[in-house]
């Protein structure tokens, strides 16, 4: 017979992790060797890094954009600094995935991730563009599982 597991209270670090999170509280991060605070990230914020994963083709540029939208992650910011701090953290400081990594790893934990999932899930659901299939695939199949002839 097997025993069973005893439940234990998390430690005090994983319960200061999850106070964090529950009371969206900023985390910090070191990028290029300085310490940035990385908050919730806005609704401007995440269509346009959708916008970005979407269309950029160079997964060095692309990874230096996205970045560049998680440090500024807000609206404005985005839309006055943007397109400087991205050309600067491609070109001029030639940033290390490594450093990119640590960056989008803390941002990811900033969205809430099981209505984000959904939502995606439903969307995708809801396009009019998915392949459908027409009434006569759908009865052979129907009849293909019941184990009969399809009739056409």
């Amino acid at each position: 017979m097997e025993e069973k597991e005893k439940i234990e209270q998390p430690s005090l670090d994983i319960q200061k992790i999850l106070d964090d999170v529950m009371a969206a509280e900023s985390t910090d991060v070191v990028f290029l060797g300085k310490k940035r605070k990385i908050g919730w990230l806005s609704n401007g914020t995440v269509r346009r890094f959708t916008h970005v994963v979407m269309k950029e083709k160079n997964e060095a540029k692309r990874n230096c954009k996205l970045c560049a939208l998680v440090l500024l992650n807000n609206i404005w910011k985005i839309r006055l600094r943007y397109a400087l701090l991205w050309r600067w953290l491609y070109y001029v400081k030639d940033v290390d995935a490594v450093e990119i990594l640590r960056v989008v790893d803390v941002a990811k934990k900033k969205i809430p991730s099981t209505a984000c999932s959904l939502l995606t899930i439903l969307a995708t659901g809801m396009t009019d563009v998915m392949m459908a299939m027409t009434k006569e695939e759908v009865k052979a199949i129907q009849a293909e599982r019941a184990g009969e002839q399809p009739t056409r």
